[in-house]
């Protein structure tokens, strides 16, 4: 699901718009998808991509008892904009 993003984008419009604050000046937003959208030019959002195959790959070694269930940690990437 990316929904983080899209959330992050819509609290930036109302941040901005509705109670005049600046960010990140007075307020740092960050998200957790980095959709593009997030890389407009009108949100710079600072944001995590998270590897989707990698994750899928790993729940999907689980259920076939290929890996045991056990935590996986597995590396994001983090994505530095200009909200953050």
């Amino acid at each position: 699901m990316r929904e983080n993003d899209i959330l992050a984008l819509g609290a930036m419009d109302v941040i901005r718009s509705e109670f005049g604050l600046g960010i990140p000046q007075e307020l740092a937003i960050v998200g957790f998808d980095n959709i593009g959208l997030g890389g407009a030019p009108a949100y710079g959002l600072t944001s995590c991509q998270q590897p989707a195959s990698e994750m899928v790959d790993a729940i999907v070694e689980m259920i076939t008892g290929k890996r045991d269930a056990e935590m996986v940690v597995i590396q994001e990437r983090f994505v530095p904009r200009s909200s953050a």
